[in-house]
């Protein structure tokens, strides 16, 4: 049996992130243990026993930024929980901030569902992920 990969969504716009967690549970190996929508759910769900492999988050939580989460989730869990940063922003300046806050990787909200999961992948088994878009803006 496959060895079910555990994912946290973390994102302020509710009809994104219920869409994407429905979609990532119909995947065999996926199962999203959480979802959470401010950078207090998240850290207070956090606490719980059972720790994501894989959290997806948005670079813009309302009045927070999802960089915040990030190092939160290093200080506390260091490299364990690998983490790939969202934004509907094409922008460097996001694409680095996560980067440099710690994020395994990022992908940009507009991109193939097929991304999302080759990305979920990779992250879980080698630790680090990014986007065909993202991978252009660093050469």
């Amino acid at each position: 049996m496959t060895k079910m990969i555990k994912i946290a969504l973390v994102d302020d716009f509710n009809l994104m992130r219920t869409a994407l967690a429905d979609y990532i549970d119909g995947v065999d190996d996926f199962e999203v243990i959480f979802q959470a929508e401010t950078k207090e759910e998240f850290m207070s769900k956090m606490t719980w026993e059972i720790k994501p492999d894989v959290v997806l988050m948005d670079y813009n939580l309302g009045e927070n930024n999802g960089t915040e989460c990030i190092r939160h989730v290093r200080l506390e869990y260091g490299e364990d929980i690998h983490i790939l940063g969202l934004s509907m922003y094409k922008d460097l300046y996001v694409v680095g901030d996560m980067l440099n806050a710690g994020a395994n990787g990022f992908l940009f909200k507009g991109c193939s569902t097929e991304e999302i999961i080759e990305s979920i992948r990779e992250v879980n088994e080698n630790g680090f992920s990014v986007n065909k878009y993202t991978a252009c803006l660093w050469k």
